[in-house]
């Protein structure tokens, strides 16, 4: 019988270890990589003008974040301006046979409607935006509207350290449709966050910049789908725009943009249909831009309000 002496392990030289070390590094780089990539994605659907308007650099952004957050991939299924509603679920379903989720802005509700009967055990969340009346089809959607209340309080609350604080005059501009059917609820909810931050007058409320007197001076505007064209006549006003607009396409005075786009909603509309809530409301995402006019202390503030 041989000795025990005799019996060695086998001598691994310095750069067999190397290869060892570098395939395992390859190793565990590559398998949370494939994983990822293997799981089943989100399916947002946006047209080619709102890409554009959205902004593409920005949009990737958002998909990037919310792939972190959620260890799963997001994809865009742009359509064409003039896409058929039946032609927007094949779409979808080129992307991915069994998507996690999709969701459609309210404008494709028809094509949500279609893709569900296709496909009735995938998540379809419709995001309705700002509340306009308009009735939903009897589906079995997850449906979401942008949170009305807390976005005019938030703004509400911005407006006075943007300008409000030294008690110069706020202007608060909302389209005339939409004052139709969420005015009042706007205006209690920015009152009640100006009020919140010590200031004890009414700000202006306008549908329209030619109810404005000519003399009129405000310390900071809010621009609530109208308005725009009161920044093209008065410079330097601190402003807040509720709009989902790419800020490279805005003036320099919007200093804080609410966001209430599928992209700037897409990380709670996904959590709440995790969650198997039916229905919800989804706050805008707050973006506090760096601009010129406005004293960084100030824009620190605003980064601190939510």
């Amino acid at each position: 019988m041989l000795s025990l002496a005799f019996i060695q392990e086998p001598v691994i030289s310095l750069k067999q270890k190397k290869i060892i070390i570098g395939a395992a590094a390859v190793f565990a780089i590559t398998i949370p990589f494939l994983i990822f990539n293997l799981r089943a994605p989100v399916i947002v659907v946006s047209e080619e003008s709102f890409t554009s308007m959205y902004g593409k650099k920005r949009m990737r952004k958002e998909m990037r974040n919310f792939s972190l957050d959620f260890f799963r991939p997001v994809k865009n299924a742009v359509i064409s301006n003039d896409a058929g509603d039946d032609i927007i679920p094949y779409t979808v379903s080129d992307i991915s046979r069994r998507p996690y989720c999709v969701l459609f802005p309210f404008r494709f509700v028809r094509s949500a409607r279609l893709y569900q009967e296709i496909n009735p055990d995938i998540r379809v969340v419709v995001l309705e935006g700002k509340y306009t009346g308009r009735t939903m089809p009897d589906t079995n959607f997850f449906v979401y509207r942008t949170d009305i209340e807390t976005d005019f309080l938030t703004a509400g609350k911005m407006a006075v350290i943007l300008g409000g604080q030294d008690g110069g005059q706020i202007a608060v501009f909302i389209d005339p449709q939409q004052n139709t059917h969420y005015g009042s609820v706007a205006r209690e909810s920015f009152v009640l966050g100006v009020n919140s931050q010590g200031i004890g007058f009414q700000p202006l409320f306008y549908t329209t910049v030619a109810a404005i007197q000519e003399d009129a001076v405000f310390a900071s505007v809010i621009l609530a789908g109208t308005g725009w064209e009161y920044l093209e006549k008065k410079t330097t006003v601190p402003s807040i725009a509720l709009s989902w607009l790419d800020p490279a396409l805005m003036p320099q005075d919007i200093t804080v943009v609410f966001d209430d786009s599928p992209f700037g909603q897409l990380n709670q509309a996904v959590r709440l249909a995790s969650l198997e809530r039916r229905d919800g409301r989804i706050p805008s995402k707050i973006t506090v831009l760096e601009r010129k006019i406005i004293p960084k202390g100030i824009l620190r503030k605003l980064q601190k309000i939510r």
